[in-house]
């Protein structure tokens, strides 16, 4: 026996909301996921060499249809996005901390390069990580460049508060 099922996507911002149509036979509550931990694209990885290699070697597949090649790469990257991401407040604080040990020390032409070496990378990391919130905060803030702030910490506690039921 089929079933048709049907679910309301809420949109924040928008009075209208669209309606996902199951037509594939499952029963509902079989199988419902959390719309919020769905697979999307993320702009930082249009930045990353192994993320863009990932996809190239999923999508150039010829003997796979588009649905199989969508659910390769979201388990290839999800457990990439994982390791890379995750882990890149960590990255950052070595990195300033290592820019403050470079500043401190003796002056020579190897610690300047180093430093710059160091300055670069970490502009690289911080663009990375304000890409990474931006795509998934609701509100535009991010643009004056607010990063670990207290406003930060009060709007995304009052969201998660809000969403949970």
């Amino acid at each position: 026996m089929s079933f048709l099922t049907t679910m309301v996507v809420r949109q924040s911002k928008s009075d209208h909301e669209p309606i996902l149509m199951n037509t594939l036979g499952s029963k509902q509550g079989e199988r419902y996921s959390d719309p919020r931990t769905w697979f999307k694209y993320d702009v930082c990885w249009a930045k990353e060499h192994e993320a863009r290699d990932i996809i190239t070697r999923i999508w150039t597949n010829k003997e796979s249809n588009i649905l199989d090649k969508m659910d390769k790469v979201r388990e290839e990257l999800g457990p990439w996005q994982h390791q890379r991401y995750k882990r890149m407040k960590n990255k950052i604080n070595r990195l300033e901390n290592k820019i403050c040990t470079l500043m401190d020390g003796p002056n020579s032409e190897r610690s300047t390069n180093l430093l710059k070496f160091a300055c670069c990378k970490l502009g690289y990391l911080y663009a990375m990580d304000e890409n990474y919130w931006a795509q998934r905060d609701r509100i535009q803030w991010l643009k004056e460049g607010d990063r670990n702030t207290r406003y930060f910490h009060v709007r995304a506690t009052g969201r998660k508060k809000k969403n949970s039921i």
